[in-house]
């Protein structure tokens, strides 16, 4: 019988550390899955934004500006974001570009990259896998198709 509970002892001391790392990484994907969708909300806004006409009297080619655009990414970023202090997303991560697209029609793409940092354990799983980087691109037809100038 006292046999019996010493290994039942030994088994619960395997057992239980391993469900709980496994629950931590099952949290940790669960935000890394969170920021993914935020980011990818945020480029679609920045991307709506930048496919809406901007009037200008004197230009009928005009676009919005670019800082209009990330301004507008990081504050919907800034909101939604779990970074639990570490603000990790700054202007240089979003770029906006204005292209033609294969058929003439002009477009706004929207580019988000976020560096994640790891929450739960850090050090032992940005050992393994690296920097991790989550991004997301939006393209979205421009209201304003006469060309930019």
């Amino acid at each position: 019988m006292a046999g019996e509970r010493g290994s039942a002892m030994l088994e619960f001391a395997i057992i239980v550390p391993s469900l709980i790392l496994f629950l931590f990484f099952i949290v940790e994907f669960a935000l890394i899955m969170y920021d993914k969708a935020v980011i990818t909300n945020a480029s679609r806004e920045g991307a709506r934004l930048a496919s809406l006409y901007y009037p200008d009297a004197g230009n009928p080619g005009a676009r919005r500006p670019d800082g209009e655009i990330q301004s507008a990414v990081m504050d919907y970023a800034s909101k939604y974001l779990i970074t639990f202090g570490n603000d990790t997303l700054d202007l240089s991560d979003i770029q906006v570009v204005r292209e033609q697209d294969a058929s003439g029609i002009w477009v706004g793409k929207v580019i988000v990259t976020y560096h994640y940092d790891f929450m739960i354990l850090p050090n032992l799983l940005q050992n393994i896998t690296g920097p991790f980087i989550l991004s997301a691109a939006t393209i979205m037809r421009d209201e304003n198709q006469i060309p930019p100038s």
